[in-house]
């Protein structure tokens, strides 16, 4: 849960950091919108301890990671993949966001696994 808000919070740190010009084109705001809605839903499928909560949170974690990760990318090869050449600002979000990214992909994997035994020991969560 921590991780996800975590990630929240430097997904919306993004737009106060973020100077190239792409990144505000319609295609990546809808984009990140639709991140925002996701996440917020995994959050809230978490706080009620639903499996489907978990598997969503991973599988967000991933995708996040990778796409994190392909906008640093320019940081390693000196090109970049996703849009023009991020800052210095933005390649340390994008290193803090992938900490926070695999930390919620741990969790989520553990959490998915927990919920899932204690349903088959008929156990409350």
């Amino acid at each position: 849960m921590i991780s996800l808000v975590a990630m929240l919070i430097i997904g919306i740190t993004h737009y106060w950091l973020d100077n190239r010009k792409d990144t505000h084109q319609p295609f990546w705001l809808i984009g990140s919108v639709l991140w925002y809605i996701i996440t917020i839903v995994a959050i809230s499928l978490v706080i009620k301890k639903i499996r489907l909560g978990y598997l969503i949170a991973g599988l967000l974690a991933w995708g996040t990671l990778a796409f994190w990760l392909l906008d640093n990318y320019s940081f390693v090869f000196h090109k970049s993949l996703i849009a023009s050449e991020p800052s210095t600002n933005i390649i340390i979000k994008n290193f803090a966001g992938t900490v926070i990214a695999s930390l919620a992909i741990i969790a989520s994997h553990n959490g998915f696994h927990k919920i899932r035994d204690y349903q088959k020991k008929d156990r409350p969560v």
